[in-house]
């Protein structure tokens, strides 16, 4: 069996439910199919913090304008 490999959206979308959902790691886990361990380690990448407010910042500009 070979080991799964995630994109950077799914990484950004599973840190959103987790972190600005407050959808706890246990759910999240059993959502969307990844050991909660691994998403233990997604919330503590520090280039993964940098990348959802990069991805977010835009969206929130435009609603402002």
């Amino acid at each position: 069996m070979q080991r799964r490999k995630f994109g950077r959206e799914f990484k950004i979308e599973a840190f959103s439910m987790i972190k600005d959902r407050g959808v706890s790691v246990a759910q999240a886990s059993r959502d969307l199919d990844v050991h909660e361990n691994v998403l233990r380690k997604w919330v503590r990448e520090p280039h993964l913090n940098r990348l959802v407010v990069v991805w977010i910042r835009p969206i929130l500009v435009g609603a402002q304008a």
